[in-house]
């Protein structure tokens, strides 16, 4: 599968991200969150994410943002709940991907104009992956926003428009 996304994407860091979640899954559905070595991925940290579904309030809440994430978006999320951190307009869709990513699981590879800071917009190129939390199931999003910066279009955002492709992962 990871030959299938690689040519896909754009961005350096992109293939960085892919190769590496790959390399810490070893043969399992998900790799666990707690896999994740800062070493290793130094160079992606600012760019990287990761938002943990809390089942009683059917939402998911951040846990990690990075420095690039928290300076595109003018403040950090971590702590705060997907409905409360992204555009009302924009939630049903993040959302639905997400838990596509944990529930199916799958891959989910996004491009395309997307939300930033006061309601403008910037191309970016967006992996999202699953991650367990210490269970057999993925309960957790892993991912990395790669922006093509500083081209922000100061547009009303009135709904998602990056375009989604998943790469469902065999059980």
């Amino acid at each position: 599968m990871l030959e299938q996304i690689l040519p896909l994407l754009q961005k350096d860091a992109s293939r960085g991200f892919i190769r590496n979640w790959f390399d810490l899954r070893d043969g399992r559905i998900a790799p666990d969150r707690r896999d994740i070595d800062p070493v290793r991925m130094a160079g992606l940290l600012p760019k990287l994410w990761l938002w943990e579904y809390v089942e009683a309030r059917q939402d998911f809440r951040c846990r990690l943002a990075g420095e690039e994430i928290c300076a595109v978006f003018g403040r950090n999320p971590r702590g705060t709940f997907l409905s409360h951190w992204v555009p009302s307009s924009v939630y049903a869709t993040a959302r639905a991907r997400y838990r596509r990513v944990i529930e199916e699981p799958a891959i989910c590879l996004a491009s395309g104009n997307s939300y930033v800071e006061d309601n403008k917009q910037a191309w970016c190129e967006r992996l999202i992956a699953p991650m367990t939390d210490g269970g057999d199931r993925p309960t957790v999003v892993f991912g990395l926003t790669a922006w093509h910066l500083p081209d922000y279009s100061p547009t009303r955002v009135d709904r998602e428009e990056t375009e989604a492709r998943f790469f469902p992962l065999a059980r």
